[in-house]
């Protein structure tokens, strides 16, 4: 199977990354800003043994000049992603007061128009029957407690689930179904700098392995659905 994850660097991203690999003969296409984790990734494939390959491209998903290379890469690899998990993201913390226009708009670019502009690249390419998984935040859940410094970054991910139950509806007709899985606290960096010293009840690599089972099995009998994932507040 082919499946496309974003932001593999580190955390979440090559958490779900190394679950896929490791479940075997999957080709795993991750897109990240950094080159970190890639040797990882690619010791974890070999590692495994079951004809899993991990592939690579470098782009920083806030911008639109990657969309060529990524049409090339999945031209000459005959890549059809059956899963595309937008997991990429970042974390702007700052009071409502100190948030200026730049902070706004990098926040909603990295966070939210990342999402979009790479589902309208990639689903082009995706055969009937894929999964989108969408993942947004328990900051970004309806009715879950909010905090402060985080307004921005909520409302962000708030849009994520939005968008997922509109292509939901939007893609029924090219049979992909689209879900949005919004995860509590996991001991990742971006927690680490959201909530200093706080230890989180879930790690990033049981995380990355939900979403991975997630996306490869409720695909076939769920759609436009926005699931909480957490064990504490945060």
């Amino acid at each position: 199977m082919d499946i496309i994850i974003s932001g593999t660097s580190r955390g979440i991203g090559f958490a779900t990354a190394a679950a896929a690999l490791q479940h075997g003969r999957h080709r795993v296409l991750g897109l990240s800003r950094s080159t970190d984790g890639i040797e990882a990734l690619n010791d974890i494939a070999e590692k495994a043994k079951h004809g899993s390959t991990f592939h690579h491209l470098e782009a920083d998903l806030g911008e639109e000049n990657y969309a060529a290379a990524l049409k090339r890469l999945l031209d000459v690899m005959n890549f059809r992603p059956e899963i595309l998990i937008n997991n990429a993201g970042v974390l702007v913390k700052k009071n409502f007061e100190d948030f200026n226009k730049s902070d706004f708009e990098y926040t909603f670019r990295m966070n939210f128009w990342a999402t979009f502009f790479l589902i309208q690249n990639v689903q082009p390419h995706m055969p009937k029957g894929s999964h989108i998984v969408n993942i947004s935040s328990m900051g970004g859940y309806q009715g879950s407690a909010k905090f402060n410094g985080l307004s921005m970054y909520a409302a962000a991910k708030a849009a994520i689930a939005n968008l997922s139950e509109s292509l939901a509806e939007e893609l029924k007709d090219q049979k992909i179904n689209v879900n949005a899985l919004c995860p509590g606290a996991v001991q990742t960096e971006m927690l680490a700098e959201a909530f200093p010293g706080f230890k989180a009840p879930v790690t990033p690599d049981e995380m990355g392995q939900f979403i991975f089972n997630f996306a490869l099995e409720s695909g076939k009998i769920m759609n436009g659905k926005v699931i909480p994932l957490s064990l504490s507040n945060p």
